[in-house]
């Protein structure tokens, strides 16, 4: 994943784009009978870390990790 995040980051530089490392996060989408029970990895843009979040901000619409929006 690391290695796509950078290519992405390339592209980005590329077209004269940025992308926000504080402002980026992941969500692991799951089932609400599935337990989250292993570890998580470790995504890096350019040296920053990006968070693993259980919900997010996309749009104005909030997206939890069960795919449900509010």
């Amino acid at each position: 994943m690391n290695e796509e995040l950078q290519i992405l980051n390339d592209w980005f530089k590329a077209n004269k784009l940025s992308l926000n490392a504080s402002k980026t996060n992941y969500i692991l989408f799951r089932n609400k009978n599935m337990e989250l029970n292993f570890k998580t990895f470790k995504l890096l843009i350019n040296g920053s870390e990006i968070i693993l979040v259980s919900k997010t901000k996309f749009l104005c619409i909030l997206v939890d990790e069960h795919l449900e929006w509010k």
